[in-house]
């Protein structure tokens, strides 16, 4: 019998990005173009008069998560082009937790100080508080069953497993993971978040890092908003389904140019 081997997995997942249908290299096009101009825009702030008061601290933490986003994102898709949807998807939870606490904070800088200092739970806002507050429901119908469900190794991890569901007589199955494989599923989940986090770091820019007029590029921004226009219909047409609005609530404010 043959056994899986580390050389097997090496070769898999070489296997994977042939695979990817057009559609899905679209998605990953435009990704490629915001990590670009994410990896920019965090220049163009304005420095806060106080860095000590809610307002200097919110600046100084939401700077911190801008520069780190597009490394996360870069991350997810070396981890998606080579067909590791699972670990892809603990990164894009990470990527989700990030982006939800900067829209909150942003309303409430009033309240970081004590929630980024606390030492017990009961010292933090809750995530369950922060996505009801940006959009009602999204927790508990994909943060809670599917996000949390797949970090925490619970049964939503079986979505990118091989594991087979019960089907009349016969009995669900677990079959042995062999190598790393194109899964529209899994694929298409990861992607699809990730592109519209993407979004939402990119239009959330000038609402929570007030960029500044004298020292920002047009050209940076331009690009910003030139991706940000092209993503509309996308979103609008990968979150056909019943979650759609809840994800478009999320991501997308209104859009001032910076």
């Amino acid at each position: 019998m043959e056994l899986m081997s580390y050389a097997y997995l090496l070769q898999s997942e070489a296997d994977v990005e042939p695979a990817i249908p057009s559609p899905l290299l679209a998605l990953v096009a435009a990704l490629t173009r915001g990590i670009d101009v994410l990896l920019k825009v965090p220049y163009f702030t304005k420095q806060p008069d106080d860095y000590g008061s809610d307002a200097g601290l919110y600046h100084s933490w939401c700077h911190e998560r801008y520069v780190e986003a597009p490394y996360t994102m870069r991350s997810i898709l070396l981890l998606w082009l080579r067909g590791h949807y699972l670990e892809a998807f603990v990164l894009v939870r990470h990527l989700l937790e990030s982006f939800v606490q900067v829209r909150y904070f942003q309303r409430r800088p009033e309240q970081l100080r004590s929630h980024w200092m606390a030492t017990t739970q009961r010292d933090r806002v809750s995530f369950k508080v922060m996505f009801e507050d940006a959009s009602p429901g999204y927790y508990e119908r994909q943060y809670g069953r599917l996000l949390s469900g797949v970090s925490h190794a619970g049964f939503a991890m079986s979505v990118f497993s091989s594991w087979v569901p019960p089907e009349g007589d016969s009995p669900a199955k677990m079959l042995p993971r062999l190598g790393c494989q194109f899964q529209e599923q899994g694929a298409a989940a990861v992607m699809n978040l990730t592109v519209a986090l993407l979004a939402g770091f990119l239009a959330w820019f000038p609402l929570c890092l007030s960029p500044s007029a004298e020292v920002v590029d047009p050209d940076v921004d331009n690009a910003r908003l030139r991706l940000l226009e092209a993503l509309g219909p996308v979103l609008k047409s990968v979150f056909r389904e019943e979650l759609g609005p809840l994800i478009r609530l999320l991501v997308m404010p209104p859009q001032p140019s910076m």
